[in-house]
């Protein structure tokens, strides 16, 4: 499946997001291979890959987000150049600012045209890799074991892939060029089917 941000106009950019019809996934084993050479990624794009998310469940909405990879338009407005980086994390409390409300870790972006990214959820305890390439041959990138009593439980959680445009951070959100990004699969093994 292919995801596309446009801007036929030049001056307003339309994102796209692919959302499951199934929801409470809940424990268990994601897993996602995507093409797309994150290091061209203009500052102003987001591309959300693989985040479940309940907007009825607060107070974080059940958002573990497998990657998120942005430049969050850039940083020109604090005369900084915010390099693209992608994260492994989810929200704890959706109402507190980013870095209070959430648990993150961000890494660096590679020139590789295909990442696969896998995220095992239990309770407490959220495990992401990230790879190069097709399926988990190629390098480990990132790995990142976040655990506690702030993971998120699961409820109605749906599964959303998107590719947006950001409005701050003082990039120039309105004459983004068109992105795409293509999902070549995407895998889900409840919890009591994963092997030990």
């Amino acid at each position: 499946m292919t995801l596309s941000l446009s801007n036929p106009t030049g001056t307003a950019p339309a994102g796209a997001e692919f959302q499951s019809t199934r929801q409470g996934f809940g424990y268990g084993t994601y897993s996602t291979t995507v093409e797309k050479s994150l290091s061209l990624l203009q500052k102003e794009v987001v591309w959300g890959c693989l985040y479940t998310y309940d907007p009825l469940a607060g107070p974080g909405y059940n958002e573990i987000d497998l990657c998120e990879a942005s430049a969050w338009g850039g940083g020109a407005m604090y005369g900084q150049s915010w390099p693209v980086t992608q994260g492994h994390g989810y929200w704890f409390d959706a109402d507190k600012p980013t870095d209070e409300g959430n648990k993150k870790t961000d890494f660096e972006v590679t020139d590789n045209p295909i990442l696969t990214h896998k995220m095992v959820w239990e309770p407490g305890k959220l495990t992401f890799e990230t790879y190069a390439g097709e399926r988990y041959t190629g390098q480990l990138l990132k790995r990142t074991v976040l655990q506690g009593p702030t993971v998120p439980v699961p409820a109605r959680e749906a599964i959303h892939f998107n590719l947006w445009v950001v409005a701050g951070g003082g990039g120039d959100p309105a004459h983004v060029q068109p992105e795409k990004v293509i999902i070549r699969d995407f895998s889900f093994t409840p919890a009591s089917s994963v092997r030990p």
